[in-house]
């Protein structure tokens, strides 16, 4: 088989363009059949630009993890007692003040245990966690007189019923930063039935208070909780940012429960609201920012946020709101996988003369409406004022609107789109709408003054104020007035006030009179033309797909660790950290009574400062191993404490000797929900001791890791650092959902052999990020068993991403498989390679699918590396006909200085590497010779300005996807033929 048949790859020839060009058209009638069809491509262009914008720009905030605290209380700790009698306000208000003691060390967590805990309203502080276990009840006392009085919002300027001040709510907080409400469903319940009574009775001298009410603090997590018959508003986040709501319910009767909102995100900016249950007596959500004069001066919009996958009943008024009180501005706002069910409306947006703002970039995705009288409403009259002070003048802005999958069934009416003259909705879009009615009647998508489209299918028939396009984009029909009553009106031209709304007449254009077809030209000629030039548009389709391959970048999720409901400190079971004492039974007795609250959901174990001397020890699963500040654990010496394990099933010998290994000081196997963090807490192997004997070979098996977790799922390791191991430092092994931040490790950078930083091998499912790197080896090494073990074992690595690191190097025993890896943003400096995939004949398995983006190398002695013959086994089984593939291998933006050889790639002549592509590469070197850009065997390409002048064996692309010059044979001479001239 000739060499090029074995690459699996056709010649290239150059072609002769000229040959085909249509010379023998006149230019002017060539040019003009060019231009006509280009305009044809931009039209199609503006359109699908202008037409599906809406449906992909959905707004996407960071959703940050809630802080794990160093220090927890008990409420009982301090004379609580859940009774459901007793106040238990002194008791929250000491507790409270002993956490804000501990902002510099990071806070406290104070645990509400079973009971029910009668309070007054208290007051949160920064840096804390209020943490409600299973059936602990936070009870709201009834009595008015015990809740404060406090000024009205100053966005508001009144209290929203009665002027003057205003209710605090049962849960406040003003001006903090990083707190956390969650729990294991915990319930704070506001006792509203005393107060709904005396509202309807007129009997309340002031505005009721919210619940639960956070005031312009940020960085707030509420999750895992209940909320209930709050006095007024549930959940009110008022003037934040970067607030999270997750997995909470909140309950209120449907009827006689008047103002009961949810949620209401009021000046809120980059905001999540997902997997809520939310049933109440007034809107499931609502979105303000400010009534009137007051908001328009206070001056702080709601944008950003994102709410999906909540199930909202509401039968006194919608799913989700935004407005009336929107006066400081609405915007960037997502609204997807929301079921609204046995509710008056679905989704509305109200506003009115004297609110000023605006309400823009609303995007809604997936609604199911299910027995809904009203689907969709959009009101401008929605006339509440505080005061006669408003200005009705000050009109609101509706405009980008779209609604992109609405389904349903039991629904009255599917949209009333209330607009006016001087308050027109702009830019409103429809698009795959079918929703099943009750109401027979003719007219019941009804709009006034609205300018839009629909898009594809839509059942019932929209109105027609709204133009109406296909799937594909393409024009149907055009809008009638937008302007006019309720009812359509059959005229196509739009009345004199057009130009009031902003708006040109619409005329139906006779394309044909308009741009005559180029007859000029024969259609054979025309023919040829169009031919041509889809061809050429064919080809930039193709190389567009071709360059793309290297963005698609995989993204796999990073979940929160799990807050727990129970506490220890190592020192309730006998731990001493004096650096001398030994802690493996202490470990071991504070892990079995961890392992006793799974079903609970499991306990945190606190490490103070101290040094803690310990023998190897086993987690258990939902667990939180948390090392305080300047706390260390610290590795005995003597192996013979450390147990002895039998190899690994993908490795079949002990990676140093055969037989059994050592374990690892921290081990795990088999567990679920594992965090181990901490306030920079150090684990420590002492590895000088086993390096040695290592060196001097007095040990008689192999060494094993610092921390090492096996057949696992929902691992999370972050903030802490790890230093000084045995062998590797940390390795996760046939795992799944793995997440691995904010971790520093560290080992001598010479004489510490084999100290790998990271090795996950078989994971799939894993995120490295924010880490810094070390260490006397690789610092990552992605892995997946070796040789002819790996391959019976057969568990891939996949989906990892690595990103914001330093030091990094890939891929030795992958005979399981290696793909879908996303490695970005890393800087490598003073290391002998930047990153390297090595493999070999008998290793089997693949290393496909690769993907680096911003790679900066540091004084580096060879920048990237692909080496195909690592000849290292695990005995004279393997089968040297396994070969493995490499294929699929993206470097996009690679840059540095002092690098002596910027890229070696060996492929040989049956392990070629396939389809390697670099794209953006400038790379100061240090070594003049010619051929410092090294390949064999490989095929690829290379696009844009690449320096040094990269191998002839790839294809040269330039940055607009244009073929520059074909590679030379990628199979010329032997295994390390280097081919660069």
């Amino acid at each position: 088989m000739s060499p090029t048949q074995a690459f699996s790859r056709f010649n290239h020839h150059r072609a002769n363009t000229r040959g085909w060009v249509p010379t023998l058209f006149s230019s002017h009638k060539l040019l003009f059949a060019v231009v006509w069809i280009l305009g044809f491509a931009a039209i199609f262009v503006w359109q699908e630009s202008v037409i599906f914008r809406g449906s992909r720009s959905i707004f996407r905030p960071p959703r940050p993890c809630p802080r794990l605290r160093p220090v927890a209380f008990n409420l009982t700790d301090f004379g609580g007692v859940g009774d459901g009698v007793t106040p238990n306000t002194e008791a929250f208000e000491r507790a409270i003040s002993a956490i804000s003691l501990l902002g510099k060390r990071g806070g406290g967590q104070l645990n509400v245990q079973a009971g029910v805990w009668l309070t007054a309203p208290f007051n949160l502080t920064s840096h804390m966690t209020l943490f409600l276990a299973e059936d602990a009840v936070i009870l709201g006392i009834e009595d008015e007189k015990l809740w404060p009085l406090m000024p009205p919002l100053p966005s508001y300027g009144y209290g929203r019923e009665h002027p003057g001040p205003r209710y605090g709510s049962l849960i406040h907080g003003e001006n903090l930063k990083d707190v956390v409400i969650t729990g294991y469903n915990g319930t704070i319940d506001g006792q509203g039935q005393a107060w709904w009574t005396k509202f309807r009775k007129e009997l309340l001298k002031h505005t009721r208070g919210p619940l639960v009410q956070i005031m312009w603090s940020s960085d707030i997590h509420i999750s895992n909780i209940t909320l209930r018959n709050s006095p007024f508003w549930t959940l009110h986040p008022y003037d934040c940012t970067n607030v999270t709501i997750l997995n909470v319910t909140i309950l209120a009767p449907l009827y006689g429960a008047p103002n009961t909102d949810g949620i209401d995100p009021d000046s809120c900016v980059n905001m999540v609201v997902e997997n809520c249950y939310i049933r109440v007596g007034d809107d499931g959500i609502a979105i303000k920012s400010g009534w009137d004069q007051y908001g328009i001066t206070y001056g702080r919009p709601s944008t950003n946020i994102l709410i999906r996958n909540l199930v909202i009943q509401s039968m006194i008024s919608a799913g989700v709101s935004i407005g009336s009180e929107m006066s400081g501005g609405v915007s960037n706002i997502t609204v997807e996988n929301v079921l609204v069910r046995d509710s008056r409306r679905g989704v509305r947006i109200k506003t009115s003369p004297g609110r000023g703002g605006y309400i823009r970039d609303i995007f809604y995705h997936n609604l199911t409406l299910d027995n809904v009288r009203v689907g969709i409403v959009i009101n401008t009259n929605y006339s509440e004022h505080p005061d006669q002070g408003y200005d009705p003048a000050a009109l609101p802005i509706v405009e980008n609107i779209t609604f992109n999958s609405v389904h349903g069934q039991g629904v009255r009416f599917p949209a009333r789109i209330y607009g006016s003259k001087y308050i027109p909705v702009k830019k409103i879009s429809f698009r795959d709408m079918i929703v099943g009615i009750t109401y027979k009647k003719k007219r019941i998508f009804q709009c006034a003054f609205v300018q839009g489209k629909v898009i594809g299918s839509i059942f019932p028939a929209p109105c027609e104020n709204l133009d109406r396009y296909d799937e594909q984009g393409r024009l149907l029909k055009l809008a009638v007035s937008p302007n006019i009553s309720l009812t359509p009106s059959k005229h196509p031209d739009l009345m004199a006030d057009t130009l009031a709304f902003g708006r040109f007449n619409h005329h139906r254009v006779n394309i044909k009179r308009l741009m005559p077809f180029p007859t000029v030209l024969s259609r054979r000629k025309l023919t040829f033309t169009v031919v041509w030039i889809l061809g050429f548009a064919a080809i930039f389709v193709w190389q567009k797909a071709l360059f793309d391959g290297g963005w698609r970048i995989f993204r796999t999720p990073r979940p929160c660790p799990l807050l727990r409901p129970m506490a220890f400190n190592l020192t309730d079971f006998g731990g001493v950290g004096d650096g001398v004492t030994l802690n493996t039974e202490a470990f071991e007795r504070a892990i079995a009574a961890i392992a006793l609250l799974g079903e609970r959901g499991g306990g945190q174990l606190n490490l103070q400062a101290g040094v803690w001397l310990t023998a190897p020890f086993n987690l258990t699963s939902h667990m939180t191993l948390f090392l305080a500040e300047d706390a260390v654990i610290l590795g005995i010496e003597d192996e013979k404490l450390w147990p002895l394990m039998p190899p690994l099933p993908s490795y079949g010998y002990g990676r140093e000797h055969p037989g059994p290994r050592y374990g690892s000081l921290i081990h795990g196997e088999n567990l679920k929900d594992v965090v181990i963090t901490g306030y920079n807490g150090t684990i420590d192997g002492q590895g000088q001791a086993w390096w040695m004997k290592f060196r001097k070979k007095l040990l008689k098996h192999t060494r094993g890791p610092l921390v090492q977790i096996m057949w696992s799922s929902d691992i999370h390791i972050s903030n802490i650092t790890l230093r000084n191991s045995p062998f590797w430092t940390l390795h996760p092994y046939d795992c799944t959902n793995v997440t691995i931040s904010n971790v520093t490790i560290l080992a001598p950078l010479y004489g510490a052999p084999n100290t790998d930083g990271i090795d996950p091998d078989s994971c799939v499912n894993m995120v490295v990020e924010n880490c810094y790197i070390r260490v006397g080896d690789d610092g990552i090494a992605i892995k997946s068993g070796w040789d002819q073990y790996g391959i019976a074992y057969g568990r891939p690595s996949s989906n990892i991403l690595i990103r914001n690191l330093v030091i990094q190097s890939m891929v030795s025993e992958m005979s399981g498989g290696v793909s879908n890896i996303t490695v970005e943003n890393l800087h490598v400096h003073d290391s002998r390679r930047g990153v390297r995939i090595k493999t070999s004949p008998g290793r089997g398995g693949y290393v496909r699918n690769i993907f680096y983006h911003n790679l900066t190398l540091d004084n580096v002695r060879v920048g990237i590396v692909v080496n195909t013959n690592y000849s290292e086994h695990p005995d004279q089984g393997y089968d040297p006909t396994a070969l493995p593939s490499l294929e699929n291998i993206t470097f996009i933006s690679v840059h540095g200085q002092g690098v002596r050889v910027p890229v070696r790639i060996y492929g040989s002549r049956y392990i070629p590497v396939k389809n390697i592509t670099f794209r953006d590469m400038s790379v100061g070197i240090t070594y003049k010779k010619k051929h410092i850009f090294q390949c064999s065997f490989v095929q690829g390409k290379v696009i844009g300005s690449i320096f040094p002048a990269p191998c002839e064996n790839l294809d040269r692309y330039d940055e607009h996807g244009r073929l520059v010059k074909v590679a030379a044979s990628p199979n010329e001479g032997n295994d390390i033929y280097i081919h660069s001239s």
